[in-house]
């Protein structure tokens, strides 16, 4: 999965679209750089949504959970809306 040529530019889209780590803590953006996208939903149980802009957050290596997903993160609360293709940031 991680390997695929499809996933390198899909990942770099999401990290030149969204250079900043996108995690809420306390009510608080990070401000260190984003260098890992990681998926809201396990990408192994939900293969489909795996290039789903909506179901990636970019994050630091300091914010980023070591599981396979976080589906009980919200947007808004949890992490900043991630921007996709041909939206505006």
């Amino acid at each position: 999965m991680h390997r695929s040529t499809r996933w390198r530019k899909f990942r770099q889209m999401i990290l030149t679209r969204n250079p900043m780590c996108a995690r809420i803590t306390n009510g608080q953006r990070c401000t260190r750089p984003a260098v890992i996208v990681h998926h809201l939903k396990d990408p192994v149980k939900f293969p489909w949504l795996q290039f789903v802009h909506t179901n990636v957050v970019p994050l630091c290596r300091e914010d980023h959970p070591n599981t396979p997903g976080t589906p009980h993160w919200r947007e808004g609360v949890d992490f900043v809306k991630t921007i996709g293709f041909g939206e505006q940031p």
